[in-house]
Parts: structure tokens; C-alpha cells; sequence
């Protein structure tokens, strides 16, 4: 039950960031984006920061599903292991979530034009094989191609990483990929 719960609520987060990058590309299809870099900050940075506030907004996300969890375990007088359980999901949850914000700046920089329909499609297809691939009798490996399935758990009061490393690889290579490309990368015009 904490699994599915923090899956969601890791959903929640993805949405969250996903769009926040999105942010980035409506700013710069309506000439904000333009504006602020005609200041002395580099487009790296520009985009760096829309990454930081989606990174933030998952932490957000998360910690407050993980205080209601704690408050429930508190209210109920249950057992505190839960509370543990709970950290440790919310934990991978934010990092499958990150991927889906990786995903989609790398969209931003590399198919502009597409980042917004792509990047909501990406999350789409998260929830459809997170949430509903088993549902649906998919294929295990097919299952696991979502990042919220892959993500971290507690199962039998032990530590289950799963793709812990495939996910943090994901959001170190695909944060550097799309910060590098972003240095050669030219706003598009309004319209």
C-alpha cells in the first residue's frame, strides 16, 4: 500500500517538474525567455534554474506525502517501520520522477517544438506501465521500463534498489546532456 501511495504521489512530483521545463519553453515561444537573456545570464544557467525549481518542486511534492504518511502512522499509533518504508519509497520516487524531468529538457533542447506534447507523453506512458502495465498483463520488462516501477522499495524490512543506478545514471547524464546542449542551442522566435 505504500508502494502504490508514493507512486502516485512520485507521479504528482513528475508533473510537478515536468512542467516546470515545460515553463521553459513557453517562455521562450512568448519572448520572455528572450528578454532575461539579454541580460548578462548565460542560457545554461537559464536553463539550470528551471531544472533547480523542478527539482525543488518534487522534493516539495514528496515531502509532503511523506509528512502525511508519518502523520498517519502517528495518528494510528502504528508501527514505526512504516514510517521508515515510507522515507525510503518517497526517496525513489523523487528520483523516478526526476527522470521524467531529465527526459523532457532534453526534449527542450534537442525537439523544442515538441517539448510540451513529448514530455506529458512520457509521463503518460510512466503512469499507463507504472500504474496500469500489470492491470494490463504487459510483460515484466515492459513494467519496468517506468521509472516510478524501477524506483526503490522496502520489501521484507530490506532495501530493494531495483534501478536505483539506472535512474541516478539517467538524471546525471541526461541533466549534463541537456545543460551542454543548451550551450549551442538558439532560442526559437516567437510563434
Amino acid at each position: 500500500m505504500v508502494v502504490i501511495f508514493f507512486m502516485i504521489v512520485g507521479l504528482l512530483g513528475a508533473c510537478a517538474g515536468v512542467q516546470t521545463v515545460c515553463r521553459a519553453r513557453q517562455d521562450e515561444v512568448h519572448g520572455t525567455a528572450e528578454l532575461v537573456l539579454a541580460a548578462p545570464v548565460h542560457r545554461v544557467r537559464w536553463l539550470a534554474s528551471y531544472l533547480l525549481i523542478a527539482g525543488v518542486g518534487i522534493v516539495s511534492v514528496l515531502t509532503a506525502g511523506l509528512l502525511g504518511a508519518i502523520l498517519g502512522v502517528l495518528a494510528s499509533g502504528g508501527d514505526w517501520s512504516l514510517a521508515h518504508d515510507a522515507l525510503v519509497t518517497a526517496g525513489g520516487q523523487a528520483l523516478a520522477a526526476a527522470v521524467f524531468v531529465v527526459a523532457t529538457a532534453l526534449l527542450f533542447v534537442l525537439l523544442p517544438r515538441a517539448t510540451i506534447p513529448l514530455g506529458w507523453t512520457l509521463v503518460m506512458l510512466g503512469i499507463l506501465l507504472g500504474l496500469f502495465g500489470a492491470l494490463f498483463q504487459l510483460p515484466e520488462w515492459a513494467v519496468n521500463l517506468s521509472p516510478l516501477v524501477a524506483a526503490p522499495t522496502v520489501v521484507h524490512d530490506a532495501i530493494d534498489p531495483k534501478g536505483l543506478w539506472w535512474l541516478v545514471g539517467v538524471v546525471i547524464v541526461g541533466a549534463a546532456a541537456s545543460l551542454m546542449r543548451m550551450r549551442r542551442r538558439e532560442l526559437a522566435a516567437r510563434g
